[in-house]
């Protein structure tokens, strides 16, 4: 599946997940959020498992949120702290590159929701 061209206004400019995310043979590229995760933006919850399979490209995507120093503008995961550690991103590093923000998190970036 190819994703790519256009804009969201928020969070998420090519894929918004709430919830398990599975990415296999996707091509994620040129598209922009005016928040997080130019390319894909996802949340988890305890217990869920994600993965973004290495034949996966996410290239050249945007994240700007005005002047802030927005993370992620490849990928963008949120979940709490206890649930970074039951979500795998198992990525090839040269499959996610060329991603652009303000922040020096450019590619790949995570966040934790308050509890």
């Amino acid at each position: 599946m190819k994703i790519s061209g256009s804009t969201a206004l928020g969070d998420g400019g090519g894929v918004w997940a709430d919830g398990p995310l599975n990415l296999t043979l996707c091509e994620v590229s040129g598209r922009t959020a005016g928040g997080k995760g130019g390319g894909v933006y996802f949340t988890t919850t305890s217990n869920q498992f994600s993965r973004i399979n290495n034949l996966t490209t996410i290239t050249t995507n945007t994240a700007n949120s005005g002047t802030d120093a927005t993370p992620g503008a490849g990928i963008y995961w949120e979940g709490t702290a206890a649930d970074q550690f039951g979500c795998n991103v198992g990525v090839n590093p040269n499959s996610i590159s060329g991603n652009t923000s303000a922040s020096t998190k450019m590619d790949c970036a995570y966040g934790t929701t308050p509890t």
